[in-house]
């Protein structure tokens, strides 16, 4: 029980007692049960992993799962209390849960890895909106001289790039129980087919630049959009 737990405990029954006119007998019964639960709150031992998440862990790159007491400890020349040992194995696992990336079914990376393959199933059409938008600056620009830039909407291309980058930017676990009390983690990188190549961000016919007088190539770009020379 916690040695701060009785001075608080006589101090609110008295406040109780005084104030509120609560019975004595009740408000006994009250403060045990609560004592009880506070007992019983704390933890005793380190922590009980369940093996899921233990497989889990052990597969997360962002993940330490091994154990080990910090390294700048006053205990280093003497041996290590057991209360200091479980409090720090308390803490590791909570710094790890909050690490852990989530798994997905199974069903989910397939729908994933198809639309970074093959993009949506709808065809991509231009509204009425998008036409009478793109007609308006078209006159525009006829008018002024002026490029405003085409309505963007995202095209099949479009969405197929972002499923592309999220999923080889971004660690996916699949978490499958291969038997009682056994787990299997699969990287979903592991799922994809050999020739699976991601859209760059910038299509090579825009990563080009102009020939000028004296045949010198200007106005290259890489594929961060930033100008290789000029």
């Amino acid at each position: 029980m916690d040695k701060t737990l009785g001075p608080r405990l006589d101090r609110w029954r008295s406040f109780l007692t005084k104030e509120k006119n609560i019975d004595p007998a009740k408000m006994a019964a009250n403060i045990e049960k609560y004592s009880n639960n506070h007992r019983l709150s704390r933890p005793r031992g380190p922590p009980e992993i369940p093996p899921a998440v233990q497989e889990l862990m052990k597969k997360d790159p962002n993940v330490d799962h091994a154990f080990k007491l910090p390294s700048r400890s006053p205990y280093q020349s003497q041996s290590v209390p057991l209360k200091r040992k479980v409090n720090a194995a308390w803490k590791h696992y909570k710094l790890a849960r909050e690490k852990l990336s989530v798994p997905l079914p199974r069903e989910e990376i397939q729908f994933l890895i198809r639309m970074a393959l093959h993009g949506p199933d709808e065809p991509f059409v231009r509204t009425e909106f998008l036409q009478k938008i793109e007609a308006r600056r078209k006159g525009e620009r006829i008018a002024t001289g002026r490029f405003r830039g085409r309505f963007h909407q995202m095209d099949h291309s479009f969405i197929q790039r972002r499923y592309q980058q999220f999923l080889m930017r971004h660690y996916i676990p699949i978490l499958e129980q291969v038997q009682r009390g056994e787990w299997r983690v699969t990287d979903t990188k592991q799922l994809l087919p050999p020739t699976f190549r991601v859209i760059p961000d910038i299509d090579p016919r825009h990563m080009r630049g102009f020939v000028v007088k004296g045949s010198r190539t200007v106005g290259e770009v890489d594929a961060k959009g930033q100008l290789v020379n000029w």
